[in-house]
């Protein structure tokens, strides 16, 4: 249904009631709201009226799927991790479905490490690598390094079936530093390297891990400043790059990347007070 947009686009007229006229001249291709919010964002420029408009449409069909879905994408941007939560609970079941590793990682980013772990039961390596992650949070060491194993198996299946990408050889360089098996991390983040966009975030934030656990405390600040500098909204980074900069005796800088880090998650936070060199108490 476009009741409730048409009735916020009347009100608020404009060039808005144009691209709304522009996207519906053709009665036999009927026009999302998404497709609308998409053009007023990317092509028109004015992603405040996109949001606008979503939230008008929610407010008046607390369901609807495509205003769900923009503005869950939306808090997803913002790293607005509760805020997503709430937009996922008002979905139908096979609409969150649809949605449910990002579900797990809200939980888990929100340190609901068991709710998180319940939700990724799946093959894949990306919920076993965060199913891993909750486990260790929670203490629970062999399942953790159990579920990082699975990851690591399916990672490898998937990477013989594409073409080799910077970003699959990072992903498997920060899971091999996880299992403790540097050299093989290092062999990995090297062919990353090697590939197109050395410099992407993903890359760059992998190769600072591989020199922090190699104990290369300057090697690793140079590569997680350049992460954080392509995606400042990253917290893993940010947290990080703190644990870096604290091995690099950059004590000042240290502590003020990990109050930035610390705001953005709970399991960031977490994190931090249990790192002594960054303020907090050794577990």
């Amino acid at each position: 249904s476009f009741i409730s947009g048409d009735k916020w686009l009347i009100q608020e007229g404009g060039r808005l009631g144009e691209v709304r006229a522009a996207l519906t001249r053709n009665p036999a291709k009927p026009v999302s709201l998404l497709s609308v919010c998409g053009t007023l964002k990317d092509e028109e420029e004015r992603p405040e009226d996109a949001l606008k408009l979503a939230r008008a449409v929610l407010k008046e069909e607390p369901h609807h799927e495509d205003a769900l879905d923009y503005l869950l994408e939306d808090a997803r941007e913002r790293s607005a991790y509760a805020e997503s939560l709430d937009f996922l609970e008002r979905m139908p079941k096979a609409q969150r479905a649809r949605h449910a590793f990002h579900e797990a990682w809200c939980l888990y980013s929100l340190a609901r490490y068991a709710e998180a772990s319940k939700r990724l039961e799946g093959a894949g390596w990306s919920e076993q690598t965060l199913r891993g992650d909750a486990f260790e949070a929670m203490g629970r060491v062999r399942e953790a390094r159990a579920a990082w194993e699975r990851a690591l198996e399916a990672h490898d299946a998937e990477l013989a079936k594409v073409p080799a990408s910077g970003w699959h050889h990072a992903s498997r360089a920060a899971l091999l530093v996880k299992l403790g098996r540097i050299g093989d991390a290092r062999a990995a983040v090297t062919s990353a390297l090697g590939l197109e966009r050395p410099e992407q975030q993903c890359v760059q934030h992998a190769l600072g891990l591989v020199c922090l656990a190699e104990g290369d405390s300057a090697g690793a600040v140079k590569a997680l400043q350049t992460a954080v500098d392509a995606t400042p909204d990253v917290e893993h980074a940010r947290f990080d790059l703190a644990r870096a900069l604290a091995g690099a005796g950059q004590a000042k800088r240290a502590r003020a990347e990990a109050a930035a880090a610390a705001k953005m998650s709970k399991d960031v936070a977490r994190r931090i007070r249990a790192e002594p060199a960054l303020g907090g108490r050794a577990r």
